[in-house]
């Protein structure tokens, strides 16, 4: 909407345009356009003016529900996800091609501009195991419309039964919950996404670069005050970077909600790799494909880790001095004895 635009006028396009939808659905929405911030609501309230001059019913405020996503309130939830997706592709592939495949998740909880955004980046094998022949079935196609649908069945299916034992947390009724649950199925698609075949090492420099790190780099940090942070957002419908500036206090909330909750893995196996899969079957599986079975790598040490990595030797100084180990320090007395 052009920013000269008057409230006449916009009147006039509420007249003109009806939106994407039927008159007769129980529910409408006003929102920002695509790409357009939550807090540059001037249109938002000239909208909302349109629609009662219009004799439109009574508007209900959403931002609090969309503000604080069930997963983002619920936490103890969250850390099922990657189990329920995982779940849907192993069953998937094996009613379709009757085999078994390797999988591997990494699952991520932040958008571009630090938002709170779960989702989950899936390696699945494009070759499956035939555990009653035997045999390794390569070259398997996937559907994309079908994984949607079972992918978003098993997600509203998991929250229904959260919230019927009563351990879904949130600050809306029951019934509201559960129209914006049964609403979710009328939604034409939910967002997946199935790439072309892609090497091992290439998804994990990009999936795994998170798993250990905050989820934007120091380089896109432009200016960082006492008071606010400016930064270069990733804005994924202009495909470029934004400028943005938070305040210190929220930048830092940001970045909190994204640290793993703890003995949560950022990355987590499934299919022909879980744990309790892989030591009976890694050696039939090297057999069939003809590949050697690899030796477990031996451990870093915390030094020799960080010097392969990061490039840092823990143990030299400010001064390029090497550091060595002399001995605890006695305790000090208290002052006051």
């Amino acid at each position: 909407m052009p920013e000269e635009a008057n409230d006449g006028d916009v009147l006039d396009m509420a007249r003109q345009y009806f939106g994407h939808g039927n008159w007769n659905a129980k529910y409408w929405f006003i929102g920002p356009e695509p790409g357009q911030a939550a807090g540059e609501n001037d249109d938002l309230l000239r909208r909302a003016k349109a629609w009662r001059d219009l004799g439109g019913g009574e508007l209900n405020d959403c931002r609090e529900f969309h503000d604080r996503p069930v997963f983002k309130q619920n936490r103890h939830l969250l850390h099922d996800l990657p189990s329920i997706g995982a779940a849907v592709v192993e069953l998937w592939v094996k009613e379709t091609h009757g085999v078994r495949p390797l999988i591997m998740v990494v699952p991520h909880t932040f958008g571009g501009y630090l938002n709170f955004n779960c989702h989950l980046h899936i390696l699945v094998s494009d070759g499956g195991l035939n555990e009653s022949q035997g045999q390794w079935l390569a070259g398997l196609m996937f559907d994309q419309d079908a994984l949607m649908r079972l992918w978003r069945d098993a997600v509203l299916n998991y929250l229904r039964m959260a919230l019927k034992a009563d351990v879904l947390r949130s600050n809306r009724s029951v019934k509201f919950l559960e129209s914006v649950f049964t609403s979710e199925y009328a939604r034409p698609k939910w967002i997946v996404y199935i790439s072309k075949s892609m090497s091992k090492r290439h998804f994990l420099s990009y999936a795994a670069r998170y798993a250990k790190r905050l989820p934007v780099a120091q380089r896109w940090l432009s200016r960082v005050r006492e008071r606010e942070v400016e930064f270069f957002a990733k804005d994924t419908r202009k495909h470029q970077r934004v400028k943005t500036t938070q305040s210190s206090t929220r930048f830092v909330a940001a970045l909190a909600e994204h640290v793993p909750d703890r003995y949560r893995n950022n990355i987590r196996y499934y299919g022909l790799l879980a744990p309790a899969s892989i030591r009976k079957t890694s050696a039939a599986l090297c057999a069939l494909l003809g590949k050697p079975k690899q030796p477990r790598p031996p451990r870093l040490s915390w030094r020799d880790s960080l010097i392969k990595y990061f490039g840092v030797d823990p143990l030299i100084d400010s001064q390029g001095q090497p550091m060595h180990w002399t001995g605890r320090l006695g305790s000090a007395p208290c002052p006051h004895q």
